[in-house]
């Protein structure tokens, strides 16, 4: 079950199982080159508690099971380069609890999983880069509860999933360059509580997703230049109910939309330069409640909107232009 060692190499080449309950309880290394090829097994429950080591290179290639229960609760390590490279598996309850580390270099490429409920509790690392490719699942209930890395370019490239309510609360992290490329989902609740984040650059490319209910609650950030390129959603109801903005440079560029109701409470920035290109939407109600701008230069290009209901109560803003 469990081993500590010193080695200058280890391979755990593979581990083939089928269990009633299966429990890998501790590992402890301290190793220069550490691979974990494949572990394959079919379980009713499965429970990895802890993994602590110390390596220069990481490398955990393939894990696929079929479990009734799923819980990882601890993983720690210091590494120069760690990759994740796939983890498949079909289960009813996952838990990954806490993923805690040092790292050089960090990918985690691929995590696919058809679970009915999913729960990731905490992931804290420290990072130069951090590449976290894709994550694609199908869930009854998933819940990302907390993400905060300290990164020099952080990269959040594909988030897909079906499911019937997500709920991702906190992402809070520092870095120079932060890159959310694409999300995209179908789901009958979506609940994005908190983003707050430091970055000299941040850039929104892409949101598309066809959701019952809608909530965006608060974006808070500090950033050199804030690019937000394009949102296109179709959704009965959408709330974006604030926006807080220091930055030098603001871009909104496209914001396109179908929706039945369409409330944004408050934006407040203050900014060197803001451009508001285009907004169109097609909705039966919208309502903007208020907009306070302190910048040198204000432009708002173009409004279209065909709606029965419109209400644009407040656009309060100082700006030289």
């Amino acid at each position: 079950m469990g081993g500590k060692f010193f080695t200058l190499n280890y391979i755990d080449i593979t581990r083939t199982s089928l269990a009633l309950n299966y429990i890998d309880v501790t590992r402890t290394f301290l190793a220069l080159h550490y691979m974990d090829i494949t572990r394959a097994f079919l379980a009713q429950n499965y429970i990895d508690i802890t993994r602590t080591f110390l390596a220069l290179n990481y490398i955990d290639i393939i894990r696929t099971f079929l479990a009734l229960n799923y819980i990882d609760i601890t993983r720690m390590f210091l590494a120069l380069n760690y990759i994740d490279l796939t983890r498949t598996f079909l289960a009813l309850n996952y838990i990954d609890l806490s993923r805690t580390f040092l790292a050089l270099n960090y990918m985690d490429i691929t995590r696919a999983f058809l679970a009915l409920n999913y729960i990731d509790i905490t992931r804290t690392f420290l990072a130069l880069n951090y590449i976290d490719i894709t994550r694609t699942f199908v869930a009854l209930n998933c819940i990302d509860v907390t993400r905060t890395p300290l990164a020099l370019n952080y990269i959040d490239i594909t988030r897909t999933c079906r499911a019937l309510n997500y709920i991702d609360i906190t992402r809070t992290f520092l870095a120079l360059n932060y890159i959310d490329i694409t999300r995209t989902f179908l789901a009958l609740n979506y609940i994005d509580i908190t983003i707050t984040f430091l970055p000299l650059n941040y850039i929104d490319i892409t949101r598309p997703f066809l959701a019952l209910n809608y909530i965006d609650i608060t974006r808070t950030f500090l950033a050199l230049n804030y690019i937000d390129i394009t949102r296109k959603f179709v959704a009965l109801n959408y709330i974006d109910i604030t926006r807080n903005v220091l930055t030098l440079n603001f871009i909104d560029i496209t914001r396109n939309f179908l929706t039945l109701n369409y409330i944004d409470i408050t934006r407040n920035l203050l900014a060197l330069n803001y451009i508001d290109i285009t907004r169109k939407f097609l909705t039966l109600n919208y309502i903007c409640i208020t907009r306070t701008v302190l910048t040198l230069n204000y432009i708002d290009i173009t409004r279209k909107s065909l709606t029965l209901n419109y209400i644009d109560i407040i656009r309060t803003f100082l700006t030289l232009n």
